[in-house]
């Protein structure tokens, strides 16, 4: 986790909703389905997006600001692959992929 979003996060701590990182108005108290909030954006911009297209959107920055295929796939949640058998030996540290979230897209 980076500062930036470190500080994000304790800064949400003010709106008394601490007990999740996605508080919501909600029966369960967080958020289940972001489409709400994305259809007010498709709504107030005329963009539609989806939570795909923000991942999409990630990898393609993060390719361009030259972070290790490896590390993206880490910092993207992807699996490794049974086929992959230099990324086996590679132990990625937290420091490392912090580094590379920092150098990353912002």
């Amino acid at each position: 986790m980076t500062d930036v979003l470190r500080d994000i996060f304790v800064a949400r701590r003010t709106f008394g909703r601490d007990r999740f990182v996605f508080a919501s108005n909600s029966r369960s108290g967080y958020l289940q389905e972001p489409k709400g909030f994305l259809d007010q954006i498709a709504a107030a911009t005329g963009v539609t997006v989806s939570c795909h297209d923000l991942r999409r959107c990630y990898a393609t920055c993060a390719e361009a600001a030259d972070i290790s295929p490896l590390a993206l796939r880490q910092l993207l949640n992807h699996a490794l692959g049974d086929n992959d058998v230099t990324a086996g030996y590679i132990q990625m540290s937290p420091a490392r992929l912090a580094e590379a979230a920092l150098i990353g897209p912002h």
